[in-house]
Formats: structure tokens, C-alpha cells, sequence
């Protein structure tokens, strides 16, 4: 989940958001701002990988364009998933 209008603490963010999900949904929350996920990405954070390959987008500003642009050029450079995310040359 991105979120830019959250606390700036990812534990405080991340609590917030499992307070509005209450017991409704067994689910992991990562909330990341838009910054973060970038560099998340650039990092490459199986996390974020996973998010944008096999993720499903429930609302979009224009923004995941921009994710998935990122994500593209990774995969140019050689990234690929096997057993877990590497990439031949970075």
C-alpha cells in the first residue's frame, strides 16, 4: 500500500492501518510512501518486487505507471525471480 498522507513512521503508519482493517481481513500490512517504495524497488526488496509483479492495483493516481516503468528497466538489467529475486548485473 502506498500511502502519502500518513505518519512518517512506517510502525505508527502500519498501525493505523491495521486499526481500520479491525478483524475484518487476515492480511500483512506494508504501507509505504511513494518515496520509500521507489527506493524499496531500487533496492531490490522482495517485498516491493513481488508487490508490483504479481500485485493487484485497487486504486491508481497515475503512479504506478512510474512503479512499473522502474520495474521494467530492473528487469532489462537482469532481474528475474527463481527461487527468490536477483539481479545478473547491477
Amino acid at each position: 500500500m502506498l500511502f502519502d498522507r500518513l505518519d512518517k513512521n512506517p510502525l505508527k503508519r502500519t498501525k493505523q492501518l491495521y486499526a481500520l482493517n479491525g478483524d475484518f481481513l487476515s492480511v500483512d500490512i506494508i504501507a509505504y510512501t511513494r518515496e520509500e517504495f521507489l527506493k524499496a524497488l531500487k533496492n531490490l526488496s522482495p517485498t516491493a518486487l513481488d508487490a508490483i509483479s504479481y500485485g493487484n492495483v485497487l486504486y491508481d493516481d497515475g503512479f504506478y505507471k512510474i512503479d512499473k516503468e522502474k520495474f521494467e528497466e530492473l528487469k532489462r538489467k537482469g532481474l528475474r525471480n527463481g527461487k527468490y529475486w536477483m539481479i545478473n548485473s547491477y
